[in-house]
């Protein structure tokens, strides 16, 4: 059918839709879709609006939504009703009504179709449609009707739910019966056809249809029109079933109706069951004709096993027979009944139990006379049935099958017993059946064996039996009966519990059992009924009522009265209950007797845990006078005693039993069961007895036991009388002695159970009861925590060598601080530390007054100063209990108002010893751990209510904290006594001068964590808490302004992730209602829950995940809190909007209270900040010692450079501290710089602190840091210099825009006399005035130099310090012309004070510092200035230099050298590197900022003698210095030194003298092998300057190395294909083999695709870097290489597999998103992506630190380098791969790399220089093809190459273009060639294009093709055809014959076949 349409005659191809627009325009009428004789037609829908008016009013929208609706796709169709739908929803009411003439054809096809989510949409759709038309559905109702009806009957629930909402939203309730009644016909119509006419081919096309959708449409059909018919019949009112019977009887009389009853499928069974109940129930005579049928086909079906049928089937059984009582006429009961029903109870319901077995009891009833017949046969027919069911196992392993079975049997056997009352011979013989053979053993089943029947209602039942049983003995005509079977059901439930109890071994399980039937008999549960069943039987008695229809009602053979002798029996009835109830107890009080004392002897006997449990069970639950009566013969009772029985029994045999329990080991578990029937008993004694019996338990031998178990069921009593026990001083006093064992020096108690219970029973006495009120008496609970206090002394010692802390004046130690010398240390902690931890964590918890007991403060501070203990007895769950401990203590006594008298007191002591231990590095106490508990302290413990009033407030969170901060003196000894490290690292970056010679510098740190750092990490935390505030409550706050810390309950919230799996120290496991009693009244007092306490949250990392916002977004509060805060936070934090510090905004104290409005306005001027959460007054200080602290640790760790890497790794870091988190604070650091391990812990947290603070500080808060700052600077310089620089830093990135105040001192005349401070506070200054302002300081200062005598050179106040300012201006000014000094400086050499030609150590400081800055004021001016420089300038700069470097060389040492040195050739370095980097600058030449006589000068002469003489000294320094103890100075001198030694020409480079190294049988000359031995060496170097510069130095020579290879064919080998191969040079191939071992070693577990992050400063990163530059080298070697080297260079990749190696690495290495951080990164190819492989890696020498970041982005660039230099192995290594790895890899190329290296294809060709004669290259970027035209003479080529999307896994596509004169043949010869050169060579395009071109050429200068390879030049070495055949004269390549005679296994000709 694809040929052209045929026009033939007409203007325009035929067109269907043109067709149905004429047929629209014609004259006769509407058009119709589809053809109505076809059975799919869905009814007649107009296509278009016509000229007839009755379809005018279709909509066109709706038209169409119709006509989708008469597509098949069902998708089509769901859509369309779905906008049919919609539509209807959208149009007016008559729009829709439009609808209604075709949407009965429509809706009676779709509510049956296939697909249930069409008809489920086409309800909707309906509903829709009948809100919208209301009563204009009337007319069409009856054609709906009947499909109406049946689709409410779905078996789809959703679209049978969707037709039942139609229909309610269509008709009222009132409505739905008229609506159904004024359609019944012709709804019976529809369900007769469809019932007996339709077929499954008749209701689908069945062609076109599966034939199991014609089977499963037709079954859904039938099912749901019978379930309509029950539908029908159900809804039409009695008086409108009349009418319509004649054709609900022909129904019946249709034998098809009564074939459904055998349908194979259970959905038509079961619907057809209903029909059957349905007619039963609604109209009865008209089935009544049809008895016969429907009993056979119901009654005979009982064993029906389908789930689904079961319930419909016996639904309709029972209305049979009870509506139809002579329906048992028409079956033969014991034939086709009673055989069927045995099969079904044997198999146990066929697994329909829940609903069979609950029909049982009424269809028994329901039986006539006659099937029971006389004697037991049936009842054990049907019972033994009914047991061989339940028995089965598929019954056992369902609990709800069990359970109906069970509750079906019992209530038969209860009918049949009452139905059979009598003294008759079959009577007594059917009672004693169905109690001995059916209850009794169920019963003994359920007390002995593992079964579920003690779950099931058996137990109740037999409850309801006996009750029965004894009401019916009121009946004087059954009385003899009823009582016989009573006396037997006890007597056999007697015997049975007997043997149970007196069998050897007794279950415990069994014996619970017992008395739960004993229980249930006595007092029965309530069960719910099942609403299921809605027949049943109840029994009738003398009460009982008529019940409804539904119910059948079972006469107990009772002879019925009149009424007036029932009225006269009344009275006597009445007097048998009394007598039957007194009966009844009777019998259950002899059992219960019999089974005491029998429980009793055998426990007593034989210590029977199970028989005392079950003595005590029986106790609790049947204690009472008479029952001690009846046990008077087990213990002996004075009847003459005034005592109660109940009391001589406890006496003489409960509390001597415990005691005789006690003595006996391995019987401790008795005490539970005893202590239980002690309290049993103990109910039936008087209060003084009772109190007298628990005075009698704690005298006993081994009490402790007993007396816990015994407080415990006292705690949860009701009784205040045994509460009142507790307070007693016989309780309190044995509490006292006890706690005296456990914590005495004699230990009585030694066994650790004992100890155990000892400290439970002290636990739970010092507990509350179930009233919240003290378990002990007052007076006693503070002996108690008297003697714990004592123990926890014990248990600590005072060392006597400790040292007093460090303090200027020693007299001025406080009496707190003397006290606070006490420093406690561990002896051996005992196991009592756990006990004693959870004891008074309890008492914490559970008394609400604990701190008025006057011990709890003295027993608190010993349990915190235990937490802040070094010792490795605590482990990490003890240490936690311990820290859990004092923190809710210390929460307790703060939180309470009325504690705050006896908090102030000892928070007092506890700042002091806090403070002392903060101030002071000791060996007993873990400050670490110290600082984390102080931490907590403060901002768990003292954070007092905000809102509460200000008197209330005794003791502030900021008076607490001053308590242990250091004075202002103390502060200062703690800075003096910081490691002096950093003066040498800020003297080598230039911000120091250290000009006092005698100042001696450590050269290693000092172990322990300086006082400084550990009070800036302690006071970094606590400024990161934000106050919560109410709402209401915020003003309040402003104006009461207290500096405090948020309320303990907000803080709970907010710091609820920290420990969150931490847990509290636990007391022992009670049972529920014990635990409920302890704990009770938790919520409702101010204790906050467990979990509140002991979980935190982490400000710091939450807060600092945020700092890296722009300054722009600051304002905004949102932007300043944390991204992860809870919700309560960020709700507390946005309400408050605070104005914090704004009484130092104005000047004011911060008791001077604004206005109300005024400091509203001040709030919501300041509503963008959030609040410090101290006053900014008192904080201030804090602050800038905290700045203080971290530019220590940026100095000592060489700035931001090294620090970036630990706040890597502390990304996660907790601030709030464990012990766990702070250890690591004495670690040393594996970096590859020599630094402290407590800086990789302190600097993240100290910097995350302090952003948060940046973000809340206002205006003027930052002018007075930064002022105070200031001050400092100029008064002692030095770090307070770098403070300030740090703090305008934080000010111009927070506050943009905003003016820096402080610059303006620099206009003053504080600066006229230059000192060291005022200096370095000066060049703070300068980068951030006007450019104005800087030249006028460097015009003065220009002037001060020139005009300073000659003494005055070398001083800070002369030209030293000028010239410091001056190189200070000029790296400020973005603009400089001239600098008119270095004619000054050129005449010094005159006073000789340069370092010319002299040892460094011998000149003084001054002088040395003078040269030094001399040095970076002419690099600054060679960097910026070089036009103002002029010759004689140049070579003063020039000769100084070749001059300085001599120095170095004269003052260079083995043994070490001095800062000053390190400075001196670090500053020389960089000047190097300035002036090469000018000098070989082309555009600086171009601009002529440079002479070229200059640039030959350099060349000639001055290059040559500075790097000979440097380059030694590069060596030397890397060779000298140890990898192992590199400082930090070490490390900045390496960055200059070797990134000045990059700058050396690599002629230079080959003539470094240095110890030989050389590998035999090399060519490259011995002095650059010796060279690149040393480098390789170097490249392998942890150190990073060193490594990098090895490789920068190294991949300017390996350019050099091929031309040492060419005709080396002495080392190529030659593999089995005849290829020839070249290794890499010797080193650069070893230092790749190493590296590549192992990284594959840590790199296998690692699956290809995903990214390992390599950390910093490991071995791993080191060789990992190793492995990516010397890869590096490889590709350049590779690509420097001529084209005939690479094939042999591409051979030894191939041959050893050290590519494949790399690109599975790499693909491990890579990020699986390889962008860049820097979002202002720009590629520099159009259209692609800034990713790691559009920008090289920097691997900058100086002023970049190491990352994981950059292996990653490294391994980007080398495998962008592989792709570029080696595409061929690369695409067939890719090849190789399976599938997974194959699809990444792709996926990834095509994404990242691909765009680049077609870019740079198509750009290659394009700036192409390379001149070919006879071709012309162009390149289409758009496209990525390349066109190359050939031309010879008058013939001409065109190629396309065509780079494919992944280039270059993919194969490029060369396509032929124009050809002239040139064959077929030949085209495709030459064709295939280009193809095989640009699939198989490794390199560019443009090289494929030349080795092609080069081919063609020889082809045309007569050069014969190999005749095997069919190329003149060879694909791989590019040779020519050379070896000839002597028979034909035909020429091969050398590698084509050698390849042919392997694969062949011949040595003839390919051609001629002979010897070759």
């Amino acid at each position: 059918m694809g040929g052209k349409q045929r026009t033939k005659g007409n203007a325009r191809p035929s067109s269907s839709g043109r067709a149905a627009e004429l047929l629209e325009r014609s004259n006769q009428g509407t058009g119709f879709v589809g053809f109505g004789t076809m059975s799919g037609d869905l009814g007649y829908v107009p296509t278009a609006v016509g000229a007839d008016d009755f379809d005018s009013c279709l909509d066109p929208e709706i038209r169409l939504a119709l006509r989708k609706l008469t597509k098949r796709d069902a998708i089509t169709k769901l859509k369309a009703m779905q906008e049919l739908a919609s539509l209807c929803k959208e149009k007016e009411e008559d729009s829709v009504g439009g609808i209604l003439p075709h949407w009965p054809r429509l809706y009676s096809k779709l509510a049956l179709d296939y697909d249930k989510r069409v008809r489920e949409a086409t309800q909707y759709a309906f509903e829709q449609i009948c809100l919208r038309v209301g009563r204009k559905l009337a007319p069409h109702l009856r054609s709906l009707m009947g499909v109406w009806i049946v689709s409410q009957c779905d078996t789809y629930a959703p679209a049978s739910s969707a037709a039942k909402s139609a229909f309610q939203k269509a008709f009222s309730t009132v409505k739905q019966r008229e609506a159904v009644a004024y359609c019944k016909a012709e709804v019976l119509e529809h369900l007769q056809d469809n019932l007996f006419n339709q077929t499954a081919s008749t209701l689908s096309e069945a062609k076109s249809t599966p034939v199991e959708e014609l089977e499963e449409k037709y079954t859904r059909n039938l099912t749901s029109s019978l379930l309509a018919l029950r539908e029908l019949i159900t809804m039409l009112s009695p008086e409108e079933l009349p009418k319509i019977s004649e054709q609900l009887e022909n129904i019946l009389i249709n034998n098809k109706f009564w074939k459904f009853v055998k349908h194979q499928k259970p959905s038509i069974r079961s619907a057809f069951y209903t029909v059957i109940g349905a007619y039963c129930e609604h109209i009865p005579e008209t089935l009544e004709i049809y008895l016969m049928r429907s009993s056979v086909n119901v009654l005979g079906n009982l064993d029906e096993s389908d789930p689904t049928v079961v319930s419909s089937l016996w639904h309709a059984a029972l209305l049979i027979i009870t509506t139809y009582p002579k329906c048992w006429s028409h079956v033969n009961m014991r034939k086709a009944v009673l055989p069927k029903l045995w099969v079904l109870l044997k198999s146990g319901g066929k697994g329909s139990a829940t609903v069979i077995y609950p029909n049982l009891l009424p269809l028994l009833s329901q039986l006539p006379a006659a099937t029971f017949g006389q004697g037991i046969g049936f009842f054990q027919e049907f019972f033994g049935n009914m047991k061989t069911g339940l028995i089965l196992e598929t019954v056992r392993r369902s609990s709800c099958e069990t359970s109906s079975i069970v509750q079906a049997l019992m209530e038969c056997v209860r009918y049949c017993i009452i139905q059979n009352l009598g003294n008759s011979e079959n009577c007594i013989a059917i009672q004693d059946y169905l109690v001995n053979e059916q209850v009794m053993p169920l019963l003994e089943e359920s007390m002995t064996q593992s079964t579920k029947l003690a779950s099931t209602s058996l137990y109740p039942q037999t409850s309801s039996l006996i009750h029965r049983l004894h009401k019916s003995n009121e009946d004087k005509h059954i009385n003899d009966s009823c009582k016989r079977i009573l006396n037997s059901v006890w007597g056999k439930l007697a015997e049975c519990c007997l043997k149970q109890i007196c069998s050897e071994d007794p279950s415990l399980k069994n014996l619970e059992n017992i008395s739960t039937v004993l229980s249930q008999i006595r007092s029965p549960l309530e069960r719910k009924t099942s609403e299921k069943r809605k027949i049943h039987v109840t029994f009738s008695d003398s009460t009982t009522s008529l019940e409804s229809s539904d119910v059948t009602q079972v006469d107990d053979e009772l002879t019925e009265k009149d009424l007036k002798a029932q009225k006269d029996e009344t009275d006597s009835k009445i007097a048998n209950s009394t007598s039957n109830e007194k009966m009844e107890d009777d019998q259950m009080n002899e059992l219960v007797a019999k089974l005491c004392s029998a429980s009793y002897k055998l426990a007593k006997e034989q210590n029977s845990a199970e028989h005392c449990f079950f003595f005590s069970k029986i106790l609790s639950e049947f204690s009472s006078p008479d029952l001690f009566k009846t046990l008077t013969h087990l213990v002996p009772c004075d009847d003459s005693s005034t005592k109660s029985k109940a009391y001589q029994f406890i006496d003489k045999a409960i509390l001597p039993w415990i005691n005789d329990v006690l003595a006996v080991t391995g019987k401790c578990n008795l005490c539970q069961n005893l202590v239980d029937a002690l309290f049993s008993v103990m109910k039936l004694c008087s209060c003084e007895e009772q109190r007298e019996v628990l005075g009698n338990l704690c005298c006993l031998d081994k009490s402790i036991v007993p007396l816990y178990l015994a407080v415990k069921k006292i705690v949860i009593s009701k009784d205040v009388h045994i509460q009142s026990w507790t307070r007693s001083t016989v309780f309190g006093d044995k509490l006292t002695s006890l706690a005296g064992s456990l914590c005495g020096d004699s230990k009585v108690i030694t066994k650790e159970e004992e100890i155990s219970d000892g400290w439970k029973l002290i636990s739970l006495g010092l507990s509350t009861n179930k009233n919240r009120d003290p378990i002990l008496d007052d007076l006693y609970t503070d002996r108690l925590i008297k003697v714990i206090c004592k123990l926890l002394q014990d248990l600590i010692t005072t060392p006597s060598d400790v040292t007093t802390p460090l303090q200027d004046d020693p007299s001025t130690s406080s009496a707190v601080e003397r006290e606070s010398e006490d420093i406690v240390h561990l002896k051996n902690m005992p196991h009592s530390l756990t006990y004693i931890c959870e004891t008074i964590f309890n008492f914490f918890k559970s008394s609400k007054n604990c701190f008025l007991v006057s011990a709890s403060e003295d027993v608190l501070l010993k349990v915190f100063q235990i937490s802040c203990l070094k010792g490795d007895d605590l482990s990490g769950d003890l240490m936690e209990k311990v820290q859990n401990t004092w923190m809710y203590g210390i929460t307790s006594l703060v939180e309470n108002k009325k504690y705050f008298s006896n908090a102030q007191n000892f928070l007092h002591k506890l700042a002091g010893w806090i403070k002392v231990n903060l101030m002071k590095s000791s060996s007993l106490v873990d400050r670490s751990t110290t600082i984390a508990n102080a931490t907590s302290l403060v901002y768990q413990v003292l954070n007092e209510n905000i809102n509460q009033d200000c008197e209330d407030i005794q003791m502030t969170g900021g008076e607490f904290l001053q308590l242990i901060l250091p004075t202002k003196e103390e502060w200062n000894g703690c800075r003096r006594s910081l490691p002096l490290q950093w003066k040498e690292n800020l003297t080598m970056q230039g911000d120091l001068m250290l000009i006092n010679a005698n100042e001696k510098l450590p050269e290693t740190f000092q172990d322990d964590v300086p006082n400084q750092i550990m009070l800036s990490v302690f006071l970094a935390t606590l400024l990161t808490i934000q106050p919560q505030l109410e709402e209401d409550n915020v003003l309040e706050y402003e104006e009461v302004r207290v500096d405090r810390i948020p309320s303990k309950k907000d803080a709970d919230e907010t710091i609820s992730k920290e420990r969150s799996e931490s847990k509290l120290p636990e007391q022992e496991t009670l049972s529920k209602e014990d635990s409920e009693a302890v704990t009770a009244g938790e919520s409702s007092g101010n204790v906050q829950p467990k979990k509140d306490v002991s979980e935190r949250e982490d400000p710091i990392s939450a807060e600092s995940s945020n700092n890296g916002q722009s300054s722009d977004n600051r304002e905004s509060s949102d932007n300043v809190q944390p991204k992860n805060d809870v919700s309560e936070r960020e709700d507390a934090i946005s309400a408050e909007s605070s104005n914090n510090g704004q009484s130092s905004d104005n000047g004011e104290s911060s008791d001077n209270v604004q206005p109300k409005n005024e400091r509203e306005d001040a709030i919501s001027a300041e509503s963008s900040k959030s609040m410090l959460p101290w006053n900014f007054d008192k904080m201030e200080d804090y602050i800038l010692e905290v700045v203080y602290s971290m530019q220590w640790s940026l100095a000592i760790s060489n700035s931001e450079q090294l620090v970036c890497i630990f706040l890597q790794d502390s990304i996660n870091f907790n601030p709030f501290f464990s012990v766990e988190d702070l250890s690591r604070f004495e670690q040393t650091n594996e970096e590859e710089v020599m630094l402290p391990g407590y800086l990789k812990q302190s600097s993240p947290i100290i910097s995350a602190a302090m952003d948060t603070v940046w973000a809340v500080l206002t205006i003027n808060q930052w002018d007075s840091l930064i002022s105070k700052s200031c001050e400092r600077s100029m008064e002692f310089g030095e770090l307070w210099a770098m403070t300030l620089k740090c703090l305008i830093e934080k000010f111009k990135e927070y506050e943009a825009g905003q003016e820096l105040k402080v610059i303006h001192i620099c206009k003053t005349d504080r600066f006229d006399i230059l000192t060291e401070e005022s200096v370095g506070t000066l060049k703070v200054l300068i980068p951030y005035l006007q450019q104005n302002d800087i030249s006028m300081i460097l015009d003065i200062h220009t002037a001060k130099l020139i005009t300073s005598p000659q003494e005055n050179i070398t001083e800070i106040h002369g030209c030293l310090g000028a010239l410091c300012v001056i190189h200070t201006c000029l790296l400020s000014l973005t603009k400089v012309t001239e600098v008119a000094i270095l004619e000054a400086i050129s005449d010094w050499k005159d006073f000789d004070i340069f370092l010319f030609s002299r040892k460094v150590e011998d000149v003084g400081c001054k002088v040395l510092f003078l040269n030094v800055e001399v040095i970076r004021f002419l690099s600054v001016t060679v960097q910026k200035i070089p036009r103002s420089l002029s010759a004689q300038t140049w070579d003063f700069i020039l000769c100084s230099l070749v001059e300085w470097i001599q120095s170095i060389t004269d003052s260079i040492t083995d043994e070490g050298n001095s800062i000053y040195f390190k400075v001196f050739c670090a500053e020389i370095s960089n000047l190097i590197h300035a002036i090469v980097t000018l000098l070989e600058d082309e555009n600086a030449s171009k601009a002529a900022l440079i002479s070229p006589d200059l640039i030959s000068e350099w060349k000639e002469f001055f290059s040559p003698g500075i790097f000979t003489a440097f380059l030694p000294l590069f060596f030397k320094f890397t060779n000298s210095l140890d990898q192992n103890l590199i400082s930090v100075s070490d490390h900045l001198l390496l960055q200059s030194v070797c990134r000045a030694a990059c700058c050396a020409p690599c002629e230079l480079l080959q003539q470094v003298e240095l110890k030989p190294r050389l590998v035999p049988s090399c060519t490259i000359p011995d002095v650059l092998q010796t060279v690149m031995n040393h480098l390789m060496g170097m490249l392998q170097s942890k150190v990073r300057p060193i490594q990098l510069a090895a490789y920068k130095i190294l991949a300017k020579l390996m350019s050099l190395l091929p031309e040492y290879d060419k005709g080396r064919s002495d080392v190529a080998n030659t593999d089995e294909t005849g290829e020839t191969n070249l290794p890499l040079p010797e080193m650069l191939k070893e230092a790749i083999i190493s590296s590549t071992f192992y990284l594959e070693s840590v790199l296998e577990d690692v699956p290809v695709g995903e990214c390992i992050t390599v950390e910093s400063g490991t071995e791993v990163y080191q060789t990992t870097m190793t492995y990516l530059l010397a890869w590096r080298l490889a590709l350049i070697f590779f690509k420097a290489a001529p084209v005939e080297l690479r094939a042999q260079y591409a051979n030894f990749f191939r041959q050893s597999g050290l590519v494949d190696s790399l690109l599975i690495n790499l693909f491990r290495l890579m990020p699986i998103v390889p962008l860049l951080s820097d979002k202002d990164a720009k590629s520099p190819f159009k259209g692609v992506q800034p990713s790691m492989f559009t920008q090289e890696p920097a691997l900058e020498i100086k002023g970049c630190g190491s990352s994981p970041i950059e292996p990653q982005h490294l391994a980007c660039s080398v495998y962008n380098n592989t792709l570029e230099d080696l595409p061929a192995m690369v695409r067939q290594w890719w090849n190789s791969q399976n599938k997974r790895i194959k699809e990444h890899i792709d996926r990834f190329t095509t994404k990242f790399t691909s765009p680049i290296l077609c870019a740079k294809e198509i750009q290659g060709v394009q700036k192409s220089t390379t001149k070919m004669d006879n071709m012309t290259i162009k390149a289409r970027s758009k496209t990525r093809e390349v066109i190359a035209t050939y031309r010879m003479d008058d013939m001409s080529m065109d190629l396309v190459i065509k780079l494919a999307v992944n280039h270059p896994l993919g194969v490029i596509v060369v396509d032929s273009g124009k050809r002239v004169g040139v064959s077929a043949a030949q085209w495709r010869n030459w064709m295939l060639q280009m193809t095989t050169f640009l699939v198989h060579q490794n390199g560019t395009i443009v090289d494929g294009l030349k080795v092609w071109k080069s081919n063609i050429d020889k082809r045309f200068e007569g050069t014969d093709d190999c005749m095997i390879c069919y190329s003149v030049i060879h694909g791989s070495n590019y040779s020519l055809p050379q070896l000839t055949c002597k028979t034909c004269k035909k020429k091969f390549h050398s590698a084509c014959l050698y390849k042919w005679f392997n694969t062949s296994n011949q040595s003839s000709c390919p051609l001629c076949r002979n010897l070759f």
